[in-house]
């Protein structure tokens, strides 16, 4: 296998499952990593991108690493991750514990009745209402494919950042 997609694919499983184990940490001490928390894989997914073009560069670029290779690394890593991040919550939250689904919910009710006029305002009582009601019937898929959208845009903006960060080029011999 090409050591590019390699170096990736592997970053990408740990990188997934490193967010997966944060997540569940989080919420093991209280706090919702579905909703205030969202966000506190960012650095996660830094590291693992950052550790991944500066192994591929060093092992494998001789130290030299283009910005598209960086890019198409990050972009592999944010794949891999977020898919392997979506499938484990989706399978926590539908086959172990929904634990985590009813303080998402419980979390998303507080939030739309603490801002019920402005939203009212914004919109209409029935679309405020009818939003509400889609609480209720929130599902593990629902909950995991938000989560795998969130992190793939993220991700994809981190993707690009980080490469044009880690590239390193060939300086032109003068003569």
């Amino acid at each position: 296998m090409n050591p590019l997609v390699r170096t990736a694919l592997l970053a990408g499983i740990m990188t997934g499952a490193g967010c997966f184990i944060f997540s569940v940490l989080i919420y093991a001490v209280g706090m919702n990593p579905l909703m205030q928390h969202k966000f506190l894989f960012l650095p996660l997914y830094g590291i693992g991108m950052i550790l991944a073009m500066r192994y591929y560069r060093i092992n494998f670029g001789d130290g030299l690493m283009p910005t598209w290779k960086g890019i198409v690394i990050g972009l592999i890593i944010n794949l891999m991750a977020s898919a392997l991040y979506a499938v484990m919550l989706y399978m926590l939250l539908s086959r172990i514990d929904d634990g985590m689904l009813k303080l998402y919910q419980q979390t998303a009710i507080v939030f739309f009745e603490n801002n019920r006029e402005e939203m009212i305002k914004n919109s209409s009582k029935e679309q405020f209402e009818a939003m509400r009601r889609n609480i209720d019937l929130m599902t593990p898929g629902a909950v995991a494919f938000d989560e795998w959208i969130s992190k793939s845009m993220f991700g994809l903006i981190l993707s690009v950042l980080t490469a044009l960060a880690m590239r390193k080029r060939v300086e032109p011999v003068k003569e």
